[in-house]
């Protein structure tokens, strides 16, 4: 009996779910797809119980709500966020990195020099890394940003680039 109970639950009953919403034919006319005549019931119990005699049976359409829900809106600015404070934190990281090794260079022995280069080379890729980690983050925000703030982007990356590759050349100049 239970196995009956159950194989039942996923047998379809009704075969007027496989058919489309939007039906009309002549022999029967979808008048607003409002139906009360066409109320199938499948035992006569469950007769007195219908209440959706008056809901529409075809041609309805659904209508999806255009703008996002508040939940998505948080997610979105709070990625925007939390991009911006990664930009910024990155360019403030490849100045430091930066600041290290040519404080490092400049006051390095004459003893250790190979362990002063690969310091500075070190610093200086790290420093590489971080502005274009800074980079990365502000070209994958979606929010469309001002020009200005584009611009200052582009400059501390190109600075970066620049003064990085200056410092390599003092590295490469420091060489016996």
């Amino acid at each position: 009996m239970p196995y009956q109970k159950i194989r039942g639950w996923f047998k379809l009953k009704d075969q007027r779910e496989r058919r489309p919403l939007l039906l009309a034919t002549e022999d029967h006319p979808s008048y607003g797809g409002y139906s009360s005549a066409g109320a199938h019931t499948d035992s006569e119990e469950e007769a007195g119980y219908s209440s959706s005699d008056g809901i529409p049976t075809e041609g309805y359409v659904t209508h999806y709500a255009t703008f996002p829900s508040v939940n998505e809106q948080q997610i979105r600015r709070y990625r925007e966020r939390v991009l911006f404070w990664g930009t910024v934190a990155s360019f403030g990281a490849a100045y430091i990195l930066m600041g290290v090794a040519a404080i490092l260079i400049s006051a390095g022995k004459r003893k250790l020099r190979v362990e002063v280069d690969v310091g500075v080379t070190v610093g200086v890729m790290m420093s590489l890394f971080c502005s274009c980690a800074g980079l990365g983050m502000t070209l994958y925000r979606r929010e469309t940003l001002a020009v200005l703030t584009r611009l200052a982007v582009w400059l501390s990356f190109t600075a970066s680039c620049l003064i990085n590759g200056m410092l390599l050349i003092l590295v490469v100049g420091n060489a016996p």
